[in-house]
């Protein structure tokens, strides 16, 4: 029997599409691209904090992204997904 791999992703991926979409309504898609560009440009150790540096908008869509691409590829490889998965995303 083959094994569903959509229906577990769907809290990553909703989590995810949920922080895009309020980065969005909190800045308007300028800032955000200038803050995206900020945190790229910024040389950050592991205690940045993103909202500082590019603005709340621009953080969420930053993490909205980063757990699109982490899920789509955690998919792609086909790892289960159980608790420790899941909790690693986040």
């Amino acid at each position: 029997m083959k094994k569903k791999l959509i229906s577990p992703w769907l809290l990553p991926l909703g989590i995810s599409v949920a922080f895009l979409i309020w980065g969005f309504l909190v800045e308007t898609p300028k800032e955000i691209a200038q803050g995206l560009t900020s945190i790229m440009l910024e040389p950050s150790t592991l205690i940045t904090d993103y909202i500082v540096i590019a603005g709340l908008g621009s953080a969420f869509v930053n993490a909205g992204i980063l757990g699109l691409i982490l899920t789509l590829i955690t998919i792609h490889v086909r790892d289960e997904a159980d608790g420790v998965t899941i909790a690693a995303l986040f």
